[in-house]
């Protein structure tokens, strides 16, 4: 038994929200040092992260799925057959973030309304957190469900230490905590959703209602992420067995076939939003634009001469390998092999007594086998090798392995073993915290040593700067003073983890618990999946009657857009500027409302060091979008040259919204040189301190600091650093000619 349940569930994960979650630069009273990470609260990745996201934005707003007007979107400039912009990412995500996007759009209609803000077209603070709430909602969702289950087959105790063991050990904490927009927490809350489903099996009456939520929930696990519409062979497996069996149960035909009649009912409805947009994007019902052919070599490769290699390396690999990272996954997987199949009391199937226990033994053999089907995919997916944290295609095995782990737990006999495997379990999830804490921040994401060289840096953790991971709820309490000077600090310092509360207790709730008996079969409402299939019905029918036709003239003007677009770099400083005045008027004459646009025609001009040109036009373009991180930043740079003091508020603003790593080093390299402008040596080198530990083989640091020193009188300390600042290629002879008379 377990004393305190809740208890047990709840601190972890709030403990987790608490030490993960990066706030960011929510107040200008946290040094830019502090945020050390890549990502927070309010900010969405370019990449995966807007591709699910734009979904929800663009149709809400515009009525379409048309994402050329996405802002920060990686693939705004890539167009397919009919001309659309490619998103490559299914929609299920979106709709399960409707709920919460909804509430963000209606807590930024009340702030407008009391003069306290501005319409963001789904770009606000409180759209991005909304969101970002709800997907933790959706884990901690999943995990209840996933709790339940296994501890409806297996003892309590051995349930919570898998499902803790997994969860804390996976990538999922990543993905859950710190980069909240992939789709990660979408695939595993429908895939532990579908699986408690399969499990509470209602009584006879209520078998169409429970076929509806199951059509509806296996629609969504392929909606989450494709490659997991592999869950219907349950199924499809479980129909050909009642087809083998029932013709000695006649009378059980019209509910088995109503049951199926539902599921699959459900299921078509439901997919049909995704299928219309496949439509929209790529002209057929199906996924086959050119830029997508490249994952057929993914899941069916050529040969198979390298999968041997990739084995080793997926499983002892330096780069993640499972040895080093996620052990429990390997440890559940073969505790499914062992697991006796009558611990899996399965209610009939369509109320189909199947002999001998078949079900639970087809079921233990399918869980193996999909489990293998999403380690086969880590072999396989070497576009996603350096692409993220951790081996994240694993995710979704997570609720199968969860059951191998919890039927170890509950074999293990004798007081020794157990401590052990707890002991081992508590040591696994450690070591998780160790990968996940130094990733961008000590060790760059895409090193190829990364699970080794994190070893190496541990105490590294303890000592580096900048802090572990982001601005946090726990790191703020180390910060020499807590901002307290706007709501907006108020918000992030004590309404929100009072709303992560509440969220964590509606999914306590909703999931259930609190009952005398947890077992309890739920009572399947069939007007919920009704309802959401006729939203996504109606959802279609919008989105046909909104659906974006362009003449030949339209489509050439979008294709001469995006060629010209395509010069845009992600961050100004990324690559060099390619274009020019011609090309950025034409841009702003076929999309004069493009943000993108009018920032090209304004760096144009910043490089050409028409300063004034420069300014209006970057201006104009913070109007059109106040989220354009480059052309604050590029704002900053033109305001400094021409000589206006309130350049370093536009600087701070580009971190702000982007907390990417240059920007911190430009923004802290400025902070010194205005303390080195009012005479503040020793602050001055205090803060390139910062920006040497941020880029130490900046030259151009290195030489600032030996001037420092220099006016500071230490003149061997100014000799030392201007020759670290020539070695790495910096014109340092103006200096050396001033401490040569003097050393």
């Amino acid at each position: 038994m377990i004393k305190n349940e809740r208890l047990t569930i709840f601190l972890p994960f709030f403990l987790c929200v608490l030490f993960l979650v990066p706030l960011g630069l929510f107040s200008q009273e946290i040094d830019p040092f502090e945020h050390s990470g890549f990502f927070s609260l309010t900010t969405i990745d370019a990449g995966d992260d807007q591709g699910y996201y734009a979904y929800i934005r663009s149709f809400f707003f515009d009525g379409d799925i048309d994402f050329l007007n996405e802002r920060n979107y990686a693939y705004y400039f890539h167009l397919t057959r009919t001309n659309q912009t490619l998103n490559l990412w299914p929609c299920g995500p979106a709709l399960l973030w409707a709920p919460f996007f909804l509430v963000g759009e209606l807590v930024e209609k009340v702030l407008i309304y009391f003069g306290m803000g501005q319409k963001t077209y789904g770009y606000g603070w409180s759209h991005l957190i909304s969101t970002g709430l709800g997907t933790l909602f959706y884990v901690f969702s999943g995990f209840l469900l996933l709790y339940k289950t296994v501890s409806s087959i297996f003892s309590k105790r051995a349930a919570l230490w898998s499902c803790w063991t997994l969860f804390l050990s996976s990538p999922l904490p990543y993905f859950a905590f710190v980069r909240s927009r992939m789709g990660h927490f979408a695939e595993f809350f429908t895939l532990s959703l579908i699986l408690y489903i399969w499990f509470r099996r209602p009584k006879l009456d209520n078998s169409i209602s429970w076929g509806l939520c199951l059509g509806c929930v296996l629609a969504l696990v392929g909606m989450s992420r494709y490659t997991n519409i592999i869950m219907g062979i349950f199924p499809v497996t479980a129909f050909f067995l009642i087809i083998w069996f029932i013709p000695k149960r006649s009378e059980n035909f019209k509910v088995f076939t109503k049951t199926c009649g539902s599921i699959l009912l459900a299921f078509l409805v439901t997919v049909s939003i995704q299928v219309f947009i496949w439509i929209i994007l790529y002209g057929n019902y199906y996924p086959d634009d050119p830029h997508l052919s490249k994952f057929k070599t993914i899941i069916i490769p050529d040969n198979f001469v390298f999968l041997w290699e990739r084995f080793v390396s997926v499983l002892a690999g330096p780069y993640f390998g499972l040895a080093w990272c996620f052990q429990p996954w390997l440890v559940g997987y073969v505790g499914l092999f062992f697991m006796s199949y009558e611990k899996l009391k399965i209610t009939p199937l369509f109320a189909v007594n199947l002999p001998e226990k078949l079900e639970s033994k087809i079921f233990k053999v399918l869980a193996i086998v999909l489990t293998f089907w999403s380690f086969y995919l880590t072999l396989t997916w070497t576009l996603a090798e350096f692409s993220s944290y951790g081996r994240r295609l694993l995710i979704a095995s997570i609720p199968f392995v969860a059951i191998g782990l919890a039927a170890l737990f509950d074999r293990v006999e004798t007081k020794f073993w157990r401590i052990a495997l707890s002991s081992s379990c508590v040591l696994f999830v450690l070591i998780n915290v160790i990968h996940t804490i130094q990733f961008r921040w000590l060790i760059d994401y895409a090193d190829p040593n990364y699970s080794f060289e994190s070893f190496k840096k541990i105490p590294d953790m303890f000592s580096a700067p900048g802090g572990i991971l982001s601005t946090s709820f726990a790191k703020i309490l180390y910060l020499k003073t807590v901002p307290l000077n706007s709501s907006i600090d108020f918000f992030f310092i004590f309404l929100l983890p009072l709303l992560i509360l509440f969220l964590m207790w509606g999914a306590w709730k909703l999931c259930g618990f609190g009952k005398a008996d947890i077992d309890t079969t739920p009572k399947y409402k069939a007007w919920a999946p009704i309802l959401v299939m006729a939203l996504i019905t109606c959802s279609v029918i919008y989105l046909d009657r909104n659906r974006v036709s362009y003449s030949e003239a339209s489509k050439n003007n979008r294709v001469r857009f995006v060629s010209i677009m395509q010069t845009y770099p992600e961050f100004i400083f990324d690559n060099a500027f390619v274009g020019n005045e011609a090309d950025a008027l034409t841009a702003i004459e076929l999309k004069p409302k493009s943000s993108r646009a009018v920032f090209q025609l304004g760096y144009f001009y910043l490089k050409q060091e028409s300063f004034s040109k420069a300014i209006r036009f970057l201006k104009k373009s913070i109007e059109l979008d106040n989220l354009n991180h480059n052309a604050y930043w590029a704002m900053g740079i033109a305001l400094k040259k021409s000589g206006q003091p309130n350049y370093i508020r536009y600087m701070k603003t580009a971190l702000t919204i982007q907390p990417h790593r240059n920007y911190r080093v430009g923004y802290l390299f400025e902070i010194s040189a205005d303390y080195f402008q009012k005479g503040r040596y020793i602050e001055s080198i205090e803060v390139l301190d910062k920006v040497i530990w941020l880029a130490p083989n900046w030259a151009g640091a290195y030489k600032s600091l030996a001037i420092n020193y220099y006016y500071l009188k230490e003149f061997q300390k100014s000799k030392d650093y201007a020759d670290l600042a020539s070695g790495l290629g910096a014109d340092v002879s103006d200096i050396v000619k001033l401490l040569e008379p003097l050393l």
